[in-house]
C-alpha cells in the first residue's frame, strides 16, 4: 500500500542518512571479535541491504535447517543400520504416514500448523517470483501470513469441512462435491476473507475503519477471481476421493501452486510494462490478499498504482 512504501523508504532514507545506526552487535562483543570479523560487521552495520540480507538469510536458514532435519528423522528411532539409499526411500512416504496418524490424533493443531506452513511458503514464495531477494525481502509480511494460516485458515477451514461433510455429504453419494463447492464458494469464501483480511491488516496496524472499508470494497472482487481457479480444485478436494483429514492438506498444496503461477504472471506482466504499476494476488477462497501487496495466497493479479512526485508507486 502507499503508506507501506512511504514508510519503507522513509526508513531506507534515514538508514542511509546522517543518523547513527544502531550497532548490529553490542561493541564489547564486537571488539572481542578477530579484526577481519570486525571490519565485515562494520560493513554490514553501515548497508542497511547488507544487513537486511544477513538477518533474512539467518532466518531462512534456520527454518530451512529445522524443516530439513525433522523430514530426515522421522524414522530416527528405527534406522540404524539404513544405507542412505534406504533412508531417502523411506523418508517420503514414512513422513506421510506421520502426518495421517498426527492429523487423526490432533485434527485442529494440525491443520492449523499445515495452513501456517502453507501461507508462510506461499508469501516467501511470492515475494521471490516478483523479483525480491534476500536483501530487500519482507520477512514480517510472511510471518504476518503464517499468522493468518495458524489462527484463521487452518482451524476454521477444519470446522467448514466437518460441517460439510455433516449437512452435504448426502450418505457419500459421488455427486454431493457439487454442493459442498457451492457453498463454499459463496457464503464461506465471503466469511474466510474478510476474517483473513481483517486478521492480515489488523496485524499491520491500520485502523478498524480503513480495515472495514478495505473488506467490504474487497468482497465481491474477491469473490468473483476465485471463481477463475477454485471451483475445478474443489471438485477434487470435496470429493470423496481424497480423505476428510487430508482435504485441507491438498487444499492448502494447492494454494501454494497458485500463488506460484500467480506471481510468476505478474512479474511477466510488470516487466513487459513497468508503467502498469507492480501486479499482486487479490483475495481468492480459501485465502485472502488484502489492501497494498501484503501476501496472501490465491486470487486474480491486479495491478494498483498511485502517482507521488512523478513516480509510480503501488498500493
Amino acid at each position: 500500500m502507499m503508506a507501506a512504501v512511504e514508510d519503507a523508504g522513509e526508513a531506507s532514507s534515514s538508514l542511509k542518512g546522517d543518523e547513527e545506526v544502531e550497532p548490529f552487535m553490542p561493541a564489547p562483543l564486537q571488539d572481542a571479535l578477530p579484526a577481519e570479523w570486525q571490519k565485515k560487521l562494520s560493513q554490514i552495520n553501515n548497508d542497511p541491504a547488507k544487513l537486511t540480507f544477513f538477518l533474512n538469510a539467518a532466518v531462512v536458514f534456520l527454518f530451512a535447517a529445522f524443516a530439513a532435519f525433522k523430514l530426515a528423522t522421522v524414522d530416527g528411532d528405527i534406522a540404524r543400520g539404513w544405507t542412505w539409499y534406504e533412508v531417502l526411500l523411506r523418508v517420503p512416504g514414512d513422513n506421510f504416514y506421520r502426518y495421517e496418524a498426527t492429523v487423526s490424533e490432533s485434527p485442529i493443531v494440525t491443520k492449523a500448523f499445515t495452513s501456517c506452513v502453507a501461507y508462510g511458503l506461499g508469501d516467501f514464495t511470492a515475494q521471490l517470483f516478483t523479483g525480491k531477494t534476500l536483501e530487500d525481502m519482507d520477512l514480517m509480511r510472511t510471518a504476518r501470513s503464517a499468522t493468518a494460516g495458524l489462527l484463521i485458515h487452518g482451524p476454521l477451514c477444519h470446522f467448514w469441512i466437518e460441517l460439510m461433510q455433516t449437512y452435504l455429504d448426502f450418505d457419500g453419494a459421488w455427486w454431493n462435491f457439487i454442493p459442498k463447492v457451492i457453498a463454499d464458494q459463496t457464503v464461506w469464501s465471503v466469511f474466510l476473507n474478510a476474517a483473513y483480511s481483517t486478521m492480515i491488516m489488523s496485524l499491520q496496524g491500520l485502523p478498524k475503519e480503513e480495515v472495514w472499508g478495505e473488506v467490504k470494497s474487497k468482497a465481491w472482487p474477491a469473490l468473483t477471481s476465485s471463481w477463475r481457479f477454485w471451483p475445478l480444485i474443489h471438485c477434487c478436494s470435496f470429493s470423496n476421493a481424497i480423505p476428510k483429514d487430508l482435504k485441507l492438506l491438498f487444499i492448502d498444496c494447492m494454494e501454494i501452486i497458485w500463488v506460484t503461477i500467480l506471481s510468476t504472471v505478474a512479474n511477466g506482466d510488470r516487466q513487459a510494462d513497468p508503467a502498469e504499476g507492480e501486479m499482486v494476488p487479490a483475495m481468492a477462497s480459501g485465502s485472502a490478499m488484502p489492501k497494498g501487496d501484503e501476501g496472501g495466497l490465491g486470487g486474480a493479479p491486479v495491478a494498483k498504482k498511485t502517482e507521488k512526485k512523478g513516480e509510480v508507486v503501488h498500493r
